[in-house]
């Protein structure tokens, strides 16, 4: 689960943005309190399942996973201003090259074999603490709402597939640090944790096809860094790393899910 090619370029974007951070400007003549903006990214994407057998600590409990990585793209739309912010995310990821993973052995399944996920959600957050220790720091509290869907794809026979989806709604707390000493360039972290309602689904086919749905529920924790720098009168450049855990119990069957994604994009400001 290593996530390669876009790690330096985050690495840059967050570098340039502490480094234009630590130097304060005065916001130009009329510039506006509130700001909008879009932002289209693409990246990679790592996925990790694991079957559990129990709801304590530690939470992935069985030997083996089912790993794989790909490519992911990001669609945002964010509204924000010095003392609140309005964002919605729209992710869609799919992963290949899955293998099975233990302690002392990867064994690979298949080309064939993915896992998609799209996920959407709305995330508002407030800074009441701003300008903590140092000019520009700011620490916000929010909340996060999200829908997704996970689905996993496997071929066993020319005549035996199996397939399994999860669709979940959430709620979830936010707490985060903000940088932004500098205009419109800025460097945040964040820590989501909540609860979910979910729905899985399992279809086998063979000679006699197998089918099953369980309502269930659990908890989802993300924690997330972020930052941008302009790069033009109203483009920025933006990266995010984000690492999500997951576990869900549901009728006869204990899961868990760890997600991580690297995306770089270019941001419309306005």
């Amino acid at each position: 689960m290593q996530l390669r090619w876009p790690s330096a370029a985050l690495g840059v974007v967050l570098i340039v943005a502490v480094e234009a951070s630590a130097q304060p400007v005065s916001a130009p003549p009329g510039a506006p309190e509130t700001r909008r903006d879009w932002n289209v990214a693409a990246g990679n994407a790592t996925f990790a399942f694991r079957d559990i057998a129990i709801t304590g600590i530690p939470m992935d409990g069985s030997p083996t996973s089912l790993e794989g990585g790909g490519p992911a793209i990001a669609g945002r739309y964010e509204r924000s201003g010095r003392g609140r912010r309005h964002r919605f995310d729209v992710v869609l990821a799919r992963a290949s090259g899955l293998e099975y993973v233990t302690a002392v052995d990867r064994t690979s399944l298949p080309s064939s074999d993915h896992a998609t996920r799209v996920d959407g959600s709305y995330d508002y957050r407030a800074y009441p603490a701003r300008d903590v220790v140092v000019d520009g720091l700011d620490i916000g509290v929010g909340v996060n709402t999200g829908v997704g869907w996970r689905g996993i794809s496997r071929r066993f026979a020319s005549a035996i597939d199996h397939a399994r989806s999860e669709a979940d709604a959430g709620v979830a707390g936010v707490v985060a640090a903000r940088v932004s000493r500098w205009p419109r360039a800025e460097v945040e972290v964040g820590w989501t944790l909540g609860l979910a309602i979910a729905r899985s689904s399992q279809t086998h086919t063979g000679d006699a096809g197998v089918q099953g749905s369980y309502w269930g529920g659990g908890w989802r924790s993300e924690l997330s860094i972020e930052g941008r720098v302009p790069v033009a009168r109203h483009a920025h450049l933006a990266g995010r790393y984000a690492f999500a855990e997951s576990w869900r119990m549901t009728s006869h069957h204990s899961y868990a899910v760890r997600q991580g994604q690297l995306t770089i994009g270019v941001m419309y400001v306005r």
